[in-house]
């Protein structure tokens, strides 16, 4: 008596073990993919936020002063969409303030080791981000 062969070659029979568990994969699915859109969320809000504080204007009742020692303004970006900050040394450590593009040519004027006192406020109620509003140096009021 011959073995009968299978009209398919190389045709195994799958066992049960080796299916895989769709609840499993679906779960794994998810598991991976949860980071993912948390991250992106977090992005999203982060760009949302960031992109009102920069169209809104100075809360003005949150204005403090900052003292210190100007370095410089900073640039950065493409030529239509360009930021500004101004650079300065408060209590030995270096901090910058955005500058809004009409208070760039006021600041210009300013050495490096000059010592000013800014006015800045946040833009958004609590924010840590300050914006230039003014500028006192040797008394007088910019």
């Amino acid at each position: 008596m011959s073995k009968k062969r299978s009209a398919h070659l190389g045709a195994r029979t799958i066992a049960p073990e080796d299916i895989p568990n769709v609840q499993k994969t679906k779960t794994q699915s998810v598991l991976f993919a949860l980071p993912i859109l948390m991250v992106l969320a977090g992005l999203l809000f982060h760009f949302s936020k960031q992109r009102s504080e920069l169209h809104a204007l100075p809360i003005m009742e949150e204005v403090v002063m900052v003292e210190g020692v100007f370095e410089r303004v900073i640039s950065y970006g493409k030529k239509e969409e360009k930021k500004y900050f101004l650079e300065m040394i408060v209590d030995e450590k270096s901090k910058n303030i955005h500058l809004p593009k009409t208070s760039v040519e006021q600041v210009q004027t300013l050495q490096s080791g000059q010592v000013i006192a800014v006015m800045a406020a946040p833009k958004i109620s609590g924010s840590q981000s300050l914006w230039f509003v003014s500028f006192t140096e040797e008394g007088r009021l910019n």
